[in-house]
């Protein structure tokens, strides 16, 4: 299932939040762009440092705008999957019945979610 609203980008304690980034560059994309401009590219230090990290990264590090962290996604790879796999990949780490997802100029992923009822996808944009 899937819906659209607005976040206000004070609203800190959204949870749990998907941005898209490009994990073959290392670089945001999108709404992810302004996420790391406010963390003082603090997401892209950690993402270089390390060396492996699959299609779901969860970073909560000091000083990042949302207090309980946001998780990384990079789109272009979640379309080359069945939302089956994420959605279930989800549902096995706990996450609960709905996600907050950004939206994307460059990727149509919403249509992946629309007739999955496990899982509410609200598609956000910042006000």
């Amino acid at each position: 299932m899937v819906e659209r609203v607005n976040i206000d980008l004070n609203d800190n304690e959204l949870w749990p939040l998907f941005f898209d980034y490009d994990f073959d560059s290392l670089k945001p994309r999108g709404y992810s762009g302004r996420v790391e401009l406010f963390s003082f590219s603090k997401i892209y230090s950690l993402l270089e440092s390390t060396e492996y990290f699959n299609s779901i990264v969860y970073v909560k590090i000091k000083n990042l705008i949302f207090k309980y962290g946001i998780f990384l996604v990079d789109y272009s790879k979640l379309l080359l999957n069945e939302s089956d796999y994420f959605v279930d990949r989800l549902l096995a780490m706990g996450i609960g019945s709905f996600i907050f997802m950004a939206e994307s100029r460059y990727f149509d992923v919403e249509e992946m979610f629309r007739f999955d009822n496990r899982l509410l996808v609200k598609f956000f944009k910042f006000e």
